[in-house]
């Protein structure tokens, strides 16, 4: 399964919508938030849209969202490493710019963690 395709993320969001721990982390939000990744230069040359969603439980989608709280843009491929990296404990910088309500990203990050525990999937990653 790749990364973050539409299989992957199917599966994910199967894990998380019966978790009974992301669903408790996501009530102590106090509001629902989005974040938005925009990437460019995706494997077709078009952008990619990473969409993520707190409410009841969190939610990934590859569909862009307007409106998002916090949106993230970089470049596909550099986003590509960097996770990669990070599932192998190495960090690298995404270089992605940040904009919207930062304070949203402190919020939600603790959220993000119980579900990455929850539903982090045995993928494979493209050749970038």
């Amino acid at each position: 399964m790749l990364h973050m395709s539409q299989e992957h993320v199917d599966a994910m969001n199967a894990i998380l919508r019966d978790s009974e721990p992301v669903r408790e982390a996501c009530r102590l939000l106090p509001v629902p938030r989005t974040w938005t990744y925009h990437l460019a230069d995706g494997p077709d040359g078009r952008p990619v849209d990473w969409t993520v969603r707190f409410a009841d439980t969190v939610e990934f989608s590859l569909e862009p969202v307007a409106d998002a709280d916090v949106v993230l843009a970089g470049d596909w491929a550099q986003m590509m490493r960097t996770v990669k990296a990070g599932r192998e404990g190495r960090q690298l910088d995404s270089g992605a710019t940040m904009t919207g309500d930062v304070a949203v990203v402190a919020e939600t990050s603790p959220v993000l963690e119980v579900a990455r525990a929850v539903a982090t999937l045995p993928v494979e990653f493209p050749d970038c």
